[in-house]
């Protein structure tokens, strides 16, 4: 399977759409770091219909 690249990259459904624990995991990341770097605007995540962060 070919790698993606460029703008597809980018979209959502390529790189994947994790909970805030499993993004912690994934990137070795502490839960309340990933939260901080969001207050501080360093993150952004997307967010669902209802407003929950994905």
């Amino acid at each position: 399977m070919a790698a993606e690249s460029g703008r597809d990259a980018d979209l959502p459904s390529v790189r994947g759409v994790y909970s805030i624990s499993v993004a912690a995991e994934l990137s070795g990341f502490g839960v309340a770091a990933l939260r901080l770097y969001e207050e501080y605007g360093l993150i952004t995540p997307l967010r669902t219909g209802g407003g929950t962060r994905r």
